[in-house]
């Protein structure tokens, strides 16, 4: 029998992507004012919440197999 895959990005491609948003976002703090800067802010936040739940996601599955 062959053991499920996760769906979407594997973890080290969802780390990846976790860490350049997190340095986009410190940019965007520190180069932006105003209204946008929180949008901006808000929206990484909303991107980590994301990879949270797929890595969440990957971890249910990989448990799954063994």
């Amino acid at each position: 029998m062959s053991t499920p895959k996760p769906e979407g990005a594997s973890t080290p491609v969802v780390l990846a992507f976790a860490v350049v948003l997190v340095a986009a976002m410190v940019i965007a703090g520190a180069a932006l004012d105003g209204a946008l800067k929180y949008a901006v802010l808000a929206a990484g936040v909303v991107g980590l919440l994301g990879c949270v739940w797929q890595l969440n996601r990957n971890r249910q599955v990989s448990g799954r197999s063994s």
